[in-house]
């Protein structure tokens, strides 16, 4: 969690809000489809926020 820049939310296929971005500090961007996005997202910024 360290190399996190920071976290997006998207849609797949431009339709469904269930994509979760996160962008490392190097600039990879890892995505994921998630069926509870939002509630993983607000865990990730909590902790980012925290360090």
């Amino acid at each position: 969690m360290d190399t996190v820049a920071k976290v997006k939310k998207s849609k797949s296929l431009g339709l469904f809000p269930n994509v979760l971005i996160i962008v490392m500090q190097d600039g990879s961007k890892h995505k994921f489809v998630l069926g509870k996005r939002n509630k993983i997202a607000e865990s990730i910024q909590s902790f980012l926020i925290k360090q």
